[in-house]
């Protein structure tokens, strides 16, 4: 193909529209024209890693081209694709398929070299099991070090709470403490070794996934660090999605609060069964099954407003799948120079005032329906 000087790439882009199926035939060896002809709905072998069933077109690739593959990942549009499958940048594979498209010569395809792939397949298999064995083996290895809440040696955990102004008299069997951990940065970069508080994150399933951490001082503040918070690594055969820290037993009715604090504040105001989902993503994807009838969702308040976008889409959600659930966010204002409120928050500042005292109204009815 004699190559063009200039390639109008809005215009390239409108002729590409609907011609995705003729494109794809022409410059991807490995192009399966019945997954395209079943996009969403269809999964087969990717034409670029060779990985069966991982691959599908996106609904709307007839107009976009777009693809994902859960191992070479998403390709919002052909054009992606084809640059991939040819070792093309962005500008040669518009120059061909501009060509392609204008009835002039273009390139032969790449072929796959499918052994090749199978190779890189096989080896890269071989360090992911690799590397879940050592996070399970690490996760063991934390949890078996530490200490249950109410030990001697967990004191950092206590004052910690104490600090945050929560008075817990039964800690939660999921709650635990660590002597010392080390801290290492988004860098690599190695900060130091802490006391830790421990938290349980199980799957949707109620099975263990991975650990909260909480990163501490000995006089039970948060340690000094860029993320005091974090979640270990945890093997690629599990998921978070869906889960939750379970802070107590599970009843008819459930509380639900983002951070750990926030949840054992909600537990001290109102009692019953709360869990704390960590963030604002798992929130809004928790999974709650049987015997959960009712579900109070204690949502933060975010400049941003993800806090409370989750609490309501979780409510939403919830509610469509058949069962009770009420949105809770604080009505106070956020401080000047806060991101977020939340109900750790309220609880700290009315602690002993009639708003803490008109939350009983809701305690006794999570009693009743309990």
């Amino acid at each position: 193909m004699s190559k063009k000087k200039f390639v109008d790439i809005p215009q390239t882009k409108a002729l590409a529209r609907g011609n995705w199926h003729t494109i794809f035939t022409a410059f991807v060896a490995a192009y399966d024209h019945r997954l395209f002809e079943k996009p969403g709905r269809k999964h087969g072998p990717c034409p670029l890693c060779g990985g069966n069933d991982r691959f599908q077109f996106f609904k709307d690739a007839r107009e976009t081209g777009g693809s994902v593959c859960r191992h070479c990942g998403a390709k919002p549009d052909g054009f992606d694709l084809v640059g991939q499958a040819n070792d093309w940048d962005f500008i040669e594979t518009a120059r061909q398929i501009d060509a392609l498209l204008n009835g002039e010569e273009v390139s032969a395809p790449k072929s796959v070299d499918w052994e090749k792939i199978q190779k890189q397949q096989e080896e890269a298999t071989k360090r992911q099991k690799e590397k879940d064995e050592f996070f399970r083996s690490l996760l063991k290895k934390v949890w078996k070090e530490s200490f249950r809440a109410e030990a001697p040696e967990a004191a950092p955990l206590r004052r910690y709470l104490a600090n945050r102004g929560l008075d817990v008299h039964n800690y939660p069997r999921t709650l635990r403490f660590h002597p010392g951990l080390d801290s290492v940065n988004e860098d690599g970069e190695f900060e130091g070794t802490f006391p830790v508080m421990l938290a349980l994150v199980v799957d949707k399933d109620g099975a263990p996934v991975t650990i909260h951490r909480t990163y501490l001082t000995e006089d039970g503040r948060k340690a000094p660090i860029e993320s005091p918070k974090k979640l270990m690594p945890y093997p690629s055969d599990r998921s978070v999605s869906g889960g939750a820290i379970h802070l107590s037993g599970t009843g008819k009715v459930l509380n639900v609060a983002e951070g750990i604090e926030t949840a054992l504040a909600v537990q001290e105001m109102v009692g019953g069964s709360v869990w704390a989902t960590v963030n604002a993503s798992m929130m809004k994807n928790l999974q709650v099954g049987e015997p959960v009838e009712a579900v109070w969702s204690w949502g933060d308040l975010d400049r941003s407003g993800d806090g409370q976008a989750a609490c309501k889409e979780l409510v939403e959600r919830l509610r469509k799948e058949g069962k009770q659930a009420t949105a809770c966010l604080p009505t106070l204002d956020i401080p000047a120079g806060a991101k977020s409120i939340d109900w750790l928050d309220v609880y700290l500042k009315w602690h002993d005032s009639s708003v803490i005292e008109s939350l009983r109204f809701i305690k006794a009815s999570q009693k009743a329906a309990a």
